[in-house]
């Protein structure tokens, strides 16, 4: 993602593929995982985690990031859906909505309300109005779609 005030200013999230359940052979080290951001460009990164959950069982490998949006405005306001996986068994145990308002040195969960287990794969802002999602008390709004209805 790329910041709309500054285009040296990067973000990557990023999904890892975490074990062969069948075998439990790892297919990833215990590496950083996460968000990633780089101020130049993309010549140097680092990485945005605080707040951001662990895959279980592991102390480098964040969840997987499978969606991420930035605010239109401004960099500092993003959020992103994680999902985690037992290691063992492949089994889905957490997934959940976080939001940074500073850029991602901080993530805090907003999906209170939703499953535990939840697997959003996308998150869209409306353009028109990017702030609809302060509606709701965790300032996100999730709408689904089953069939039109």
């Amino acid at each position: 993602m790329l910041d709309p005030n500054n285009s040296q200013n990067l973000f990557a999230p990023t999904f890892t593929g975490i074990a062969d359940y069948d075998t439990n052979d790892a297919y990833s080290p215990d590496i950083e995982t996460g968000m990633f951001f780089s101020a130049d460009g993309g010549a140097n990164w680092s990485t945005l985690n605080t707040g951001l959950p662990k895959q279980p069982g592991w102390t480098n490998l964040t969840q997987d990031i499978l969606s991420a949006v930035m605010h239109p405005l401004t960099a500092q306001i993003m959020w992103v859906t994680t999902i985690g996986y037992d290691r063992d068994t492949g089994a889905l145990v957490e997934g959940g909505v976080y939001r940074t308002i500073n850029g991602g040195l901080n993530w805090t969960k907003v999906s209170t309300g939703l499953p535990p287990k939840v697997d959003i794969r996308a998150l869209i802002l409306d353009p028109e109005d990017p702030d609809l999602q302060n509606s709701t008390p965790d300032n996100v709004t999730l709408y689904a779609a089953s069939g039109g209805s």
